[in-house]
């Protein structure tokens, strides 16, 4: 996977970690000209639900803070690839 091409954007440099849901990678997106950590779902429906949550409280935290002002993280963006939810931080 080192040097795949997510949705012809985000290029894996390295994996940072996996779980029961998924990975983390580190990606370099060649839009905006930056690294992020990259995370893909599973493609299975019991984890693509949960991702719909997951986002959902990330979208909430950047509304609730505008200023950056509390330490979460911030997600940058999320998109289906291939039927995995993805998400950038």
């Amino acid at each position: 996977m080192i040097h795949d091409s997510i949705a012809y954007r985000y290029e894996i440099i390295s994996q940072l970690g996996r779980g029961s849901f998924g990975r983390v990678f580190r990606a370099f997106d060649h839009k905006k000209k930056e690294f992020v950590a990259l995370k893909l779902i599973k493609c299975q429906k019991k984890f693509q639900e949960q991702a719909k949550v997951e986002i959902a409280i990330l979208q909430t935290a950047i509304l609730k803070d505008p200023k950056f002002r509390c330490n979460v993280v911030r997600m940058k963006g999320s998109f289906v690839f291939r039927g995995h939810s993805c998400i950038a931080f």
